[in-house]
């Protein structure tokens, strides 16, 4: 009998709260940058996705399956990844989607190509230390902190 009294009780007082009241929002990850952003077949190596809501990431999806990418460690705004690119993988274009139980993230690209790729190395901020790069090259540079600018001299 005391837990129909509860129940009565209850359910009044989870209408009362109105319109007002602030609702839950449901926070699905977001991805918003892979650094190295691409690669040649055959490599493997350390990543870092940049991102809102990732604390509780699971595990990381590529619906073409033309490489692999692991999570090696999470924050609320970072990823840690191990990515695996085989051999025989295809040039192009590739999808990256983070999972959590939130659900998935929007989708991050992540290029496969045959040129060399050069990663960006500090300082190259100024004109004057500009990095040298031979070409053809995919340079890989990222802007990750703020009034950071990257030269090249090729």
């Amino acid at each position: 009998m005391l837990s129909r009294f509860f129940f009565l009780a209850l359910v009044p007082a989870l209408f009362a709260a109105g319109p007002d009241t602030p609702k839950v929002v449901h926070r699905t990850p977001v991805a918003a940058s892979i650094y190295p952003q691409a690669s040649r077949p055959g490599h493997s190596f350390d990543a870092e996705i940049l991102g809102e809501h990732l604390d509780r990431a699971a595990t990381l999806i590529v619906p073409s399956g033309a490489f692999s990418a692991t999570i090696a460690d999470h924050s609320p705004t970072r990823l840690a990844v191990k990515i695996t690119v085989p051999p025989n993988a295809p040039f192009g274009v590739h999808a990256l989607y983070v999972v959590s139980p939130r659900g998935a993230s929007n989708p991050i690209l992540f290029r496969i190509g045959d040129l060399p790729h050069i990663l960006e190395a500090e300082p190259n901020s100024l004109l004057e230390d500009a990095q040298p790069v031979a070409i053809p090259a995919t340079v890989l540079g990222r802007l990750n902190v703020d009034k950071d600018f990257d030269f090249f001299r090729f």
